[in-house]
């Protein structure tokens, strides 16, 4: 049975954690994001409800605890959910077949967000840029190869030339794909990393691992 919640555990600093804190969301929770969505310098939180068709906004109060959900409907079945000052509006964009993940980032180095978003169904990912204003540029897809199934995608800069570039996580060909970006919103063809058969991949985590200064 599903809880229909999101768990808040405290950390100590030390490792360990208080016991965990539930509040209310909508049915079938698939993500969560934490960030300030109201300027007032607290952290809030923002669970996306896949059975439900939409979000739930819980404000921050700043000293371990949260109001009660704030629900706002966005549409159907959607799995994945990113933060960021885009214009306070809800506006729809049509993307290809079976979005399930999106990232916003500034692809073009212009100060204004703009949209990643992988299409499982149609094996590619959509790049919208933004104007600024709340609104963006109708997408520009990048193919993942036939029957990847591309499921996750991240920003970073791979090739520490201070432009963002995308990797992609490919579940159905176990494979990860990186495109390196130009600087202008345009990337470059994939390159793919094999993870190995029968791997699945859902998700990546990208970091300095080794302490070289590489992603």
């Amino acid at each position: 049975m599903l809880s229909n919640d999101v768990s808040i555990l405290f950390g100590y600093g030390n490792g360990s954690f208080a016991n965990q804190i539930t509040y209310s969301t909508g049915s079938d929770g698939r993500a969560v994001v934490v960030g300030d969505s109201n300027k007032d310098t607290r952290l809030d939180i923002v669970a996306i409800n896949y059975m439900s068709n939409d979000i739930s906004v819980l404000l921050g109060y700043g000293n371990d605890s949260f109001a009660n959900k704030i629900t706002y409907y966005i549409g159907f079945s959607s799995s994945s959910i990113a933060v960021g000052d885009l214009n306070n509006t809800i506006l729809e964009y049509s993307t290809d077949s079976s979005s399930f993940s999106i990232t916003v980032a500034d692809f073009n180095n212009d100060t204004r967000l703009d949209i990643v978003v992988a299409n499982s169904a149609s094996g590619n990912i959509s790049i919208f840029l933004g104007y600024g204003n709340g609104s963006f540029a109708n997408q520009t897809t990048y193919s993942t190869e036939r029957d990847s199934y591309p499921y996750f995608v991240a920003v970073v800069d791979f090739n520490n030339d201070t432009t963002l570039d995308i990797v992609v996580v490919n579940q159905g060909s176990n494979s990860l794909g990186t495109f390196l970006g130009y600087g202008d919103g345009t990337f470059s063809s994939m390159t793919l990393i094999s993870m190995g058969y029968g791997s699945v991949p859902f998700s990546v985590l990208i970091g300095d691992f080794n302490h070289d200064r590489n992603m």
